[in-house]
């Protein structure tokens, strides 16, 4: 009696463990990505979201303001920094987060950041925070669950930004 209790309990366990892995690994993150759930990072991204256009970096030439001096790109490194993220997200295989990551912290300032983006809105017609989140519409297209950057690499490239400073270093 008690041997039989003993393996029922110990089934319930394993059960549990393989119920909450499941959870944990499968649907925990399908969920997040769907957006069913919210994450500390979806708050980080989503304050960004809310703020004005002259708060927000990743608003573009409305960021920055006029008679203010600006650190702003060269034609030549907006062209080549817009084009490698637009690239590194519009991968068949999957993103290249490492590129993305490594161009926003090569950015010295805020007003780099808005001007990048400005750019890159006027280009690719996309919004780049929104590509940078979502993917490519090709990306999309052919990986929906894994298009564009984990939350926890967006609200990283977000904190880094945060840091700068605004307009002149």
């Amino acid at each position: 009696m008690a041997t039989d209790r003993n393996a029922l309990k110990d089934k319930l366990i394993e059960n549990l463990v393989i119920i909450g892995a499941i959870y944990y690994f499968a649907v925990k993150p399908i969920f997040e990505k769907l957006g069913i759930t919210k994450t500390p990072e979806d708050t980080t991204i989503d304050d960004v979201s809310n703020l004005t256009p002259q708060k927000n970096a990743w608003s573009g030439k409305a960021f920055i303001p006029k008679n203010v001096q600006v650190l702003l790109l060269t034609s030549s490194a907006k062209s080549s920094y817009a084009k490698t993220i637009y690239d590194a997200l519009n991968g068949f295989f999957g993103d290249d987060e490492n590129k993305v990551i490594a161009i926003i912290r090569s950015l010295k300032t805020q007003s780099q950041v808005a001007d990048l983006a400005e750019y890159f809105r006027l280009t690719y017609k996309l919004d780049l925070l929104d590509t940078i989140r979502n993917g490519t519409e090709f990306a999309k297209t052919w990986r929906p669950l894994t298009a564009g950057l984990s939350n926890d690499q967006v609200s990283e490239i977000i904190r880094i930004i945060n840091a700068k400073p605004k307009y002149n270093v």
